[in-house]
């Protein structure tokens, strides 16, 4: 199954490549899980 994040949920995935210290302090279901591991699989094999 194909990711596809949401406009607030990509910019959420930039800043946490970008910055090296972020935090998530949204509501259940938002996809802070989802947005987590889509930014360390970037750091980890697109960098």
């Amino acid at each position: 199954m194909k990711f596809n994040p949401y406009p607030y949920q990509q910019y959420c995935i930039d800043s946490m490549v970008r910055n090296s210290s972020i935090g998530l302090f949204w509501d259940m279901g938002l996809g802070k899980t989802v947005i987590t591991q889509t930014a360390l699989q970037e750091l980890r094999y697109n960098r």
